[in-house]
């Protein structure tokens, strides 16, 4: 919902996505942003970020690693695999991966 003198306009958006490449070691980013964007018949109506921007990002990324010299990594890679690994909650134990 977008920001407005007294709260939030409940009809309006801003939609946004940031992506960051190579994801092993992030050199690149690319930063999308829509002021009230529109579903379409493609997006089911919706309007948020996972619809608008998050596809332009993977579209330009695509279309610009290769010419950065960024190609493409195994994701299923262990080394890549324990790389993309996130911990959720700090207070439980790791979690060994295979």
């Amino acid at each position: 919902e977008k920001a407005v003198r007294h709260g939030y306009a409940k009809k309006e958006l801003l939609s946004s996505f940031v992506g960051a490449f190579p994801i092993t070691k992030p050199k690149y980013i690319v930063f999308a942003f829509f002021d009230q964007p529109h579903g379409t018949k493609q997006t089911h109506g919706y309007a948020t970020a996972g619809w608008t921007a998050v596809p332009v990002v993977n579209r330009i990324v695509q279309r610009i690693a290769p010419i950065l010299g960024v190609m493409p990594i195994d994701e299923k890679d262990p080394g890549i695999e324990k790389a993309l690994w996130v911990q959720i909650n700090p207070q439980e134990p790791k979690l060994a991966l295979n």
